[in-house]
Parts: structure tokens; C-alpha cells; sequence
């Protein structure tokens, strides 16, 4: 009788040494986690869910396998987490756990995963559910919002995206969690700036990046705050500004393992784009090359985040006038976007828009018409200030082509009025195309309007007049 009492007082032991040693290794985990050591925790997870398995401890090694996808996730492996993901939603239904937290946390993960697979009505869908269960919406409705705001966002929906965003917002302002806040104004920043609310976008990125300083965020968080930052100077044209705030967005992320786990790829997109339009094309080229490798590399080829990529890259190509490389650059782009972001988003809209610019330069007016009529009505659908000018800009490029003087000037007096509503009447925008609304009434032999367009030139800066002079004068001044 006593040796059988020590038979089970030794085995008792035992379990209660390999549960001690599953939670010990969950718990390096998670600081390894917290320290961006990615890879040292996802050994100490594996460890935990073989330990957990082995107890039998079913919350333990649900928590444990969580853990791990939300790192595969984070390592870009989107189709090796979606399959654990089914796997883990199987066994807690089977188990019939009953953690509503974690439950929350399952299900957020796979709509986050989805969301980075580009299927953002099935990310909403699974959204919706955590939504429909009445005590777990209301109990979580923090983190259910926080990241709905995300994918209504992906899907172009900037409006609803800001509403869900503030519904998270006030749960985390009762629970003093500042972390999430800060992430919640980032948020809210970028639905402003699809929004063409570019002071306010401002104040909510440097709201978010001042918070994520004092709690001393991770390099990845304020990765994220510079990068924002830095497209608000660019989409203002303030592009020594947005390169400083880019550089500083890339140091950060080189901290974090960038290369990897980051969003290296989309800052060198970002860097590109302004030093295109600072016309520095050799800083342009060297991070269009960085930018592509590494999409290909981190995030495969037909991948949403590729897309940003492949434009930019077209964007080089277009430089070196080689227009038709760029075009099937674009078109991949394209078809990606429409598989993902669907027909009507700004991202799908810009593709068109591209292609369209793309065939007039080269003077092929039907294809470029076809392209840019699918642009405008996308622009219309959006209801984007932003996008209507551009459209009608370069549709106006097209009725000039077509020498449809009278409907090209209508189109650039619309684009120049939208232009100068959105970023004031000396942008470079609003510039070109009252240089281009200048050229048509040249070429209709409008020569008292083509003078007056000359004179409202004059009456900006010294810089702006040599700037633009060297496009203007001799056309006009022969």
C-alpha cells in the first residue's frame, strides 16, 4: 500500500513538473515575443504545445499553437497559419473550451490572416460573427472594432473604418490602455487621409507616434508612426520632409528585423515615390530594386503588398521610357487588385489610371480611353476628390490628344479646382495642370487666354516661375 501511495504521489509529481514546464516555456514565449525575438519564440511555444499536448492540458496547448500562428502571421507565412488556424478552430468547437477571450482572440487571428491574404469580404464575414454573438461582442467589443476598423479600411469603406475605430477607442480609454490607443489614432489618421483630411491625418499620426514614445513602443510601432508621417509630407510635396521621416521609419524597422517581419518593402516604395518627384531617379532606382527583391522575397509575387511594388517599379520603368515593360508591370498589378481590393477601390482605380497614362503616352488613344473610363468611374464611385482630379487631368491629356481642345479645357478647369482644394493653387499639381490647361488653349488658338495663363504664372514665387518657365516660355513666348 505504501509503495502504490509513492507510485502516485511520484506520478502526481511528475504532472505537475511538466505542467510547470509547459507554462514556464508559454510564458519565455511571450517575452521573447514582447522583445522581438521572434525566433527564439516560436521555439519556446513549440516547446510549451508538446508539453501541453503530453498533460493533456487542452487551454494550455490552444494558447500555446495561437501563439505560434500569430508568429507565422507575423513571418508573412499566410497559407501555413490559415491551415492551423481551421485546425485550431476544429479542436476548441470539439473540446468545447468556453473561453470567450480566447475564442475572440482565434477568431480575431483569422480574420487577420485572411486579411492578409487579401480576402477582406471573408475577413469581414468572420468579423461579423464575433459581432452577432451578443455576450462576446459586448464583452470584447474593443478588440472586435480594433480590428474591423482594419479590414473596413483594406476594403475602402473610410468612413465606417473611423466609426469602428472610435467604438474600439472608448473601450480601451476605460481600460487605460494606452498601447492600443496609440494604435487606434494611427488608424484613424489613415482613414482621414484616404479622406483628403490631410491636417487633420497629421494631427492624429503625431497623436499616435507621441504615445508610442512615452510607453517606450516597440521599433516596429514606431516604424509604422514615421512611415504615416512621412506620406502626408509627400502627398503635400514636402519630399525632404517625407524622406526624413521615411529614413527614420527604416532605421526603426532594420531594428525589428525589417527584412523579415517588417514593412521594410513598403517604405522603400514610399522613398521611391519621392524621390522620383524630387527628380534625385538614381536614389529612385536603387530603392525600386530594394523594394522588389524583397516583395518577391517576403511576400511572393501575387501577393497585394507585391502590387504597391510592381507600380513602383513600372514608375522606374516609365522614367526610362520604357513604357511597355511598365505596362505589364502595371497590369499584374492590376489583376491582383481586383482579386483582392476589388473593382472599386483607390488602389484598383490608380492601376487604370496608370495604364491609361501609360497607352496615350504612347498613342494608343483607344486603349487609353478604355483604361481611363474604368479609372473615372471608379473615381466617381469613390467619391474621391483626390481621384476625380486625377482622373480628369489626364482625361483631359486625352481629349487634347484627340484635339478636342474645348473638352480638355473643361476637364482641367474641373482638375484644377479640385487641385487647389485639396493642396492650394501653388502645388505642383495644380501647377502642371494649369500648365497643361495653358497649352490647350495654345493649341485651340486661344492666344489671349494662353497669354493670361502666362501671367498667372508671373504672379507666383521666383522659384515657381523658374521652375516652370522652362515648360512655359518657349511655347508661349515665340
Amino acid at each position: 500500500m505504501k509503495s502504490y501511495l509513492f507510485l502516485i504521489i511520484i506520478f502526481l509529481f511528475e504532472l505537475g513538473c511538466a505542467a510547470q514546464d509547459g507554462d514556464i516555456s508559454y510564458d519565455k514565449g511571450i517575452e521573447d515575443l514582447d522583445a522581438g525575438q521572434y525566433v527564439d519564440a516560436l521555439m519556446m511555444f513549440e516547446k510549451a504545445t508538446t508539453v501541453y499536448r503530453t498533460d493533456g492540458n487542452k487551454m494550455g496547448f490552444t494558447k500555446a499553437v495561437l501563439q505560434a500562428t500569430k508568429i507565422k502571421i507575423n513571418n508573412k507565412k499566410f497559407k501555413a497559419a490559415s491551415k492551423t488556424i481551421e485546425e485550431l478552430v476544429a479542436y476548441y468547437s470539439m473540446n468545447q473550451l468556453a473561453n470567450d477571450s480566447l475564442w475572440v482572440e482565434i477568431m480575431n487571428t483569422k480574420a487577420l490572416n485572411l486579411k492578409h491574404l487579401g480576402q477582406f469580404e471573408n475577413a469581414l464575414a468572420v468579423n461579423d460573427q464575433l459581432l452577432n454573438n451578443e455576450n462576446v461582442s459586448r464583452q470584447y467589443a474593443d478588440r472586435i472594432y480594433h480590428l474591423r476598423s482594419r479590414i473596413e479600411m483594406d476594403l475602402g469603406n473610410y468612413s465606417n473604418a473611423i466609426a469602428s475605430a472610435k467604438k474600439s477607442l472608448e473601450g480601451y480609454v476605460k481600460e487605460k490602455d494606452s498601447s492600443n490607443q496609440a494604435a487606434i489614432y494611427n488608424i484613424i489618421g489613415v482613414g482621414l487621409y484616404f479622406q483628403d483630411k490631410l491636417d487633420s491625418t497629421l494631427v492624429y499620426y503625431n497623436k499616435s507616434l507621441q504615445l508610442k514614445e512615452q510607453l517606450k513602443a516597440d521599433n516596429y510601432e514606431l516604424a509604422i508612426s514615421t512611415f504615416n508621417i512621412g506620406t502626408v509630407y509627400e502627398a503635400t510635396a514636402d519630399y525632404d520632409r517625407a524622406i526624413f521621416y521615411y529614413k527614420q521609419a527604416e532605421k526603426y524597422d532594420l531594428l525589428d528585423g525589417g527584412e523579415v517581419v517588417g514593412v521594410l518593402s513598403d517604405i522603400y516604395v514610399a522613398m521611391v515615390n519621392s524621390y522620383y518627384s524630387m527628380g534625385d531617379y538614381g536614389n529612385a532606382e536603387i530603392y525600386s530594386k530594394k523594394a522588389l527583391q524583397l516583395a518577391s522575397k517576403v511576400y511572393g509575387e501575387n501577393s497585394t503588398y507585391s502590387s504597391f511594388v510592381y507600380v513602383s517599379y513600372a514608375n522606374l520603368l516609365e522614367l526610362k521610357n520604357q513604357r511597355r515593360e511598365a505596362i505589364e508591370y502595371i497590369k499584374k498589378a492590376l489583376e491582383i487588385r481586383k482579386k483582392t481590393y476589388g473593382y472599386n477601390h483607390r488602389w484598383t482605380f490608380e492601376s487604370y489610371l496608370d495604364l491609361g497614362n501609360n497607352y496615350l503616352l504612347l498613342k494608343e488613344l483607344d486603349s487609353a480611353r478604355v483604361n481611363l473610363h474604368y479609372a473615372f468611374e471608379v473615381a466617381k464611385r469613390l467619391n474621391s476628390k483626390v481621384s476625380l482630379c486625377y482622373s480628369k487631368k489626364v482625361l483631359g491629356e486625352l481629349q487634347t490628344a484627340m484635339g478636342k481642345h474645348e473638352d480638355s479645357q473643361k476637364l482641367y478647369q474641373e482638375a484644377k479646382r479640385l487641385s487647389n482644394e485639396i493642396y492650394g493653387e501653388n502645388h505642383d499639381l495644380s501647377l502642371e495642370i494649369q500648365y497643361l490647361l495653358a497649352e490647350s488653349y495654345f493649341f485651340n488658338k486661344d492666344i489671349v487666354a494662353a497669354k493670361n495663363s502666362i501671367e498667372w504664372f508671373k504672379s507666383y514665387t521666383p522659384k515657381t516661375i523658374i521652375h516652370w518657365s522652362n515648360f512655359l516660355f518657349p511655347i508661349f513666348l515665340t
